[in-house]
């Protein structure tokens, strides 16, 4: 069962095999996003990322129902809305140009770190595989900000959020009406 696709009606009918759970449709849902997730992440910035390996989800069972996470890092936001430079003077008397006008994001006090705390790859990983000085990156983005993309933005819109509330709410009638012709052909026992 593809998520974005719609819910498989044959699957649905009464006396079919196996009929589609909420938990089915949660997991297609996180399956489908997860993957979309990083088709655009790939798009963006090429495949192999640390932010494309780091996006996950989990449906956990509750007490009342299920839980759905998506696991994104916060340097995604930052990625997908961009962030405001510092902006200034460069040496030769030139402004920077900010990438990130606009963004609620800002460096204001605060440069963007080297490398983030546990993680592995960042701005000075980056830079020494391209044979950059990771200090005059550091300074650039600083000064100049980060170009929104909206790698996440693009694909979780108000338009995901009513699909799957529309494929819950279809499921969710469903089973309700499957549990109800399970008790009536049971009987009260």
């Amino acid at each position: 069962m593809s998520f974005f696709s719609g819910i498989d009606r044959d699957s649905l009918e009464f006396g079919a095999t196996k009929s589609v759970t909420l938990s089915d449709i949660l997991f297609a849902f996180g399956e489908d996003l997860q993957n979309e997730l990083k088709a655009s992440v790939r798009q963006n910035y090429g495949g192999n990322t640390t932010l494309e390996e780091s996006i996950r989800y989990k449906v956990t069972p509750q007490k009342d129902g299920f839980r759905f996470e998506l696991f994104v890092p916060e340097y995604g936001d930052y990625l997908d809305q961009g962030v405001q430079g510092k902006g200034g003077t460069r040496a030769d008397g030139r402004g920077w140009i900010n990438k990130g006008a606009g963004s609620k994001f800002s460096f204001n006090q605060k440069r963007p770190p080297i490398s983030p705390a546990g993680q592995i790859q960042g701005l000075g990983t980056w830079s020494t595989s391209r044979g950059l000085n990771k200090w005059a990156v550091q300074e650039a983005v600083y000064r100049q900000g980060i170009k929104k993309t909206e790698w996440y933005s693009s694909v979780v819109d108000e338009n995901t959020v009513n699909t799957l509330i529309k494929n819950l709410e279809e499921a969710g009638a469903k089973q309700m009406e499957l549990d109800l012709v399970k008790f009536i052909e049971n009987g009260t026992n």
